[in-house]
């Protein structure tokens, strides 16, 4: 599914299988510069489940997101949130929000079973009560100014890290439980 200059669509109720390769395939939704709804949807297989590019104001939520090289890769996508996703199996990343977004929200999603379940990045946003498991990293702050508070880190191999150069998070309330180490350094 592509969206271009599309906004205020409404994706909902759509299952994409992609190759079960995903060097082979492509991304199951992208969304560039379409801010809109992507609901109660599943996504299978491909490079990444869901993709944006400047689609500020996004709204992915109550997705089944499984297999792919990411499960959902914002770019440059300030105003989103993401919300009660279930996302396992991704070969790099559950849910990663890079280049600088500001004002994102990731609440309440379950990712397991890839090798970094959440990489937040960017700044002024909340992360909280999600359920990071089962993976080689839980949860990777790269973001600023932002609440990171109420997560489940549990069953992976390292828990938490921060690449953050200032302490200007709020990171409290997680509970770490059987991690090999709560803490990467």
């Amino acid at each position: 599914i592509i969206l271009y200059n599309s906004p205020g669509v409404v994706v909902r109720n759509v299952t994409v299988i992609g190759s079960e390769n995903y060097r082979e395939g492509h991304m199951g939704l992208v969304a560039m510069r379409s801010p809109g709804v992507v609901e109660h949807s599943t996504f299978v297989g491909g490079l990444d489940g869901i993709y944006t590019h400047r689609s500020h104001g996004i709204v992915i939520r109550s997705n089944e997101i499984y297999r792919n090289r990411m499960g959902v890769h914002l770019m440059f996508t300030s105003d989103a949130l993401l919300s009660e996703n279930t996302v396992s199996g991704q070969e790099f990343t559950g849910i990663h929000v890079m280049t600088g977004p500001q004002r994102n929200a990731v609440i309440g999603n379950r990712i397991t079973d890839t090798e970094t379940a959440l990489i937040v990045g960017g700044s002024n946003s909340y992360i909280g009560e999600n359920v990071l498991t089962g993976s080689d990293l839980g949860l990777r702050i790269d973001a600023t100014d932002s609440i990171v508070e109420r997560n489940i880190i549990a069953e992976n191999r390292h828990g938490l890290e921060t690449g953050a150069q200032l302490p200007t998070n709020r990171v409290t309330h997680h509970d770490f439980v059987d991690n090999g180490r709560h803490l990467a350094v």
